[in-house]
């Protein structure tokens, strides 16, 4: 086989884009609507690993109140927590997209830090905007609603699947249960 012609096979090698859900304290299976989310590029099929995406807040009591920060881009292993409690597939991108999608600025104007828009703004609306982002791109599968409630309806089956898992015997890791979305 030409090396072009398996340049070509593994430039075409697509990787899922899935939202997936971190259990925060007090809050677990049943209370997806509270879960942190954020959204990660699986690109190590093996690992279940790759660049996530996600905000998160820090609370400040010395005047400076709230400030939300951006994870941006860093590879993580969901299945390495035993507080990941699955995810939802809602598109794919090509391995040789990958770089444009990490120049996407998943925030408003362009902005470096992610932007609250309302009381009450979190991390589950931030990974909506970044859908909506992504679904200009032509990543985000076809039927995707870009809103929490749809997005609550695979959360939802994916936490219920990953509680009824049995970690690994030999890694003690739970397995991440996706839920197709697509």
């Amino acid at each position: 086989m030409k090396f072009s012609t398996l340049k070509q096979i593994f430039s075409n090698t697509t990787y899922p884009i899935v939202i997936i859900q971190y259990e925060r304290d007090g809050f677990s299976v049943g209370r997806e609507d509270q879960l942190h989310w954020a959204l990660i590029v699986i690109t190590d099929e093996d690992e279940k690993s790759g660049p996530c995406w996600q905000a998160f807040d820090r609370h400040y009591s010395d005047g400076r109140g709230v400030i939300w920060e951006l994870y941006d881009g860093k590879v993580v292993y969901p299945e390495h927590t035993m507080k990941c409690l699955g995810g939802v597939n809602v598109g794919s991108v090509k391995k040789s997209e990958l770089k444009s999608l990490r120049e996407v600025r998943i925030h408003a104007k362009g902005a470096h830090q992610p932007n609250p828009k309302f009381h009450g703004w979190n991390c589950r609306d931030w990974v909506v905007e970044a859908i909506l982002c992504l679904q200009v791109n032509g990543w985000i599968s076809e039927g995707v609603i870009p809103s929490q409630d749809f997005l609550l309806t695979g959360l939802r089956e994916a936490s219920a699947q990953t509680a009824n898992t049995a970690p690994d015997s030999m890694t003690k890791r739970k397995p991440l249960v996706i839920v197709d979305h697509t």
